[in-house]
């Protein structure tokens, strides 16, 4: 059984040689987006103002985290809070250059997250 597994690996593989890279991107990505959980704020923070992609990883971050927030402070529906946090990561974003990094980056997020509930 096991024998006619790694025979139609080797199959695969002899037909697509980009089988194993594949693999191995797939695990890049996995060690690329370990190695963005253990970067600190300030450091995403840097990365975001390079390559606005990398607001993925903040956004991954303090989704559930400001949903409860909002959730606890308000009382509108989920479609609601989705709306709010749409728009609070599109302020993250544009004011990300504004952002003193001698601030905590978390206090920041709430802040704005805070101002916008009162606004809406």
């Amino acid at each position: 059984m096991v024998f006619d597994l790694f025979c139609q690996v080797l199959r695969l593989i002899q037909k697509n040689p980009h089988f194993c890279n594949i693999f191995s991107k797939k695990a890049y990505n996995i060690s690329i987006v370990q190695n963005m959980r253990e970067k600190t704020d300030n450091e995403l923070v840097v990365l975001i103002r390079e390559n606005p992609e990398y607001l993925s990883y903040i956004i991954d971050r303090y989704k559930v985290k400001l949903s409860k927030y909002i959730r606890r402070r308000t009382n509108i529906s989920v479609q609601d809070i989705e709306d709010v946090l749409q728009d609070v990561f599109i302020k993250i974003y544009v004011n990300i250059n504004e952002y003193n990094d001698s601030l905590i980056f978390s206090s920041w997020v709430y802040r704005i997250t805070h101002n916008y509930m009162i606004d809406w």
